[in-house]
């Protein structure tokens, strides 16, 4: 006998869940790597940094930058302005009252499960040809346990943008789920692709903009910033170090790599170091400052969306 799974999209409600799974988006990070204290640094490396000779035999001690370099690499640094958010304006000459209805359906039908999204880089099914429907983007967290009532109430308060992602003129959904994930709607195809998906170490800035920090272990940093603007023109800074015991005063070790320039390794103080990120770190810590505020749910979608059915059969 045929079992079929009914997804029943109702009307809007106004309640808040106030579970943490189902509240509104969390608050952005409020964490520095300066905030750890020395005691703590000394304890952790402890257990991720046996010597400094691992770190002689991949980083070479001629292989790291010299002085001129890092001076050009901290000159870069301060060049780039992290707290310019972007907001790509959109069209109205291409974006008007009957394409606003027809984008924003093709968006819920995709969040609310009776469309599939696709992957963008693929531009098709996936390689098996299976249909993948949104709520597998967030495997492995707890609200893809969810069953689709409870998943829905979640849609209904979970944190969106809606905005030019990539200066074309034309709208894409930034959903603030497990990280965020950038929605677009191919007219033509009348398909929503996966245009970005960044984890939950992503803080999402601006249109084609983010930045994330994020300790890859104990001692163990990730630094990384991208921005693109409307003409494709991108401005990036990436690095990985490690805090490594050197005598005093503590030292970085690592590489890292500005605006096209190759991965340099570098060796620098800690002192050193939290100079040349500031800037950077200040706006990950304060990016819900910076950042456009969150829309709403029903900001975006109204109320007038009804009923509406996902049917799937299985045997």
């Amino acid at each position: 006998m045929d079992m079929k799974k009914y997804f029943i999209v109702s009307g809007l409600t106004a309640a808040l869940c106030s579970c943490a799974a189902c509240g509104p988006p969390p608050a952005k990070r409020n964490f520095n790597e300066t905030e750890y204290s020395r005691e703590s640094e000394e304890s952790s490396l402890q257990d991720t940094i046996s010597s400094e000779q691992e770190y002689a035999e991949v980083f070479l001690e001629e292989s790291f930058a010299t002085e001129e370099e890092l001076q050009t690499l901290k000159a870069m640094m301060e060049e780039i302005d992290f707290t310019d958010i972007q907001d790509f304006p959109v069209d109205p000459q291409l974006y008007g009252p009957e394409t606003d209805r027809v984008y924003k359906e093709a968006f819920y039908k995709a969040l609310t499960e009776q469309t599939p999204v696709k992957s963008y880089r693929d531009r098709g099914a996936n390689k098996d040809g299976r249909q993948t429907y949104y709520r597998e983007l967030v495997r492995g967290h707890k609200l893809a346990m969810m069953n689709d009532s409870e998943f829905l109430d979640v849609l209904k308060n979970l944190g969106y943008h809606y905005l030019d992602w990539e200066g074309d003129g034309l709208p894409e959904l930034v959903v603030h789920l497990d990280g965020f994930t950038v929605l677009k709607y191919e007219a033509e195809e009348d398909a929503v692709y996966v245009l970005e998906r960044q984890d939950a170490k992503s803080d999402f800035l601006g249109s084609s903009q983010w930045a994330e920090y994020d300790s890859g272990g104990a001692g163990h940093w990730v630094y990384d910033y991208e921005s693109m603007d409307r003409e494709g023109d991108k401005t990036y800074f990436v690095a990985m170090v490690d805090l490594a015991m050197s005598g005093e005063p503590f030292d970085y070790w690592g590489f890292m790599s500005i605006n096209g320039v190759d991965r340099i390794n570098i060796k620098v103080t800690k002192e050193y170091w939290e100079e040349m990120t500031k800037d950077f770190l200040h706006i990950v810590r304060y990016a819900d400052q910076y950042a456009p505020p969150y829309m709403t749910f029903e900001e975006i979608f109204g109320t007038s969306y009804g009923q509406g059915v996902r049917e799937e059969s299985t045997d």
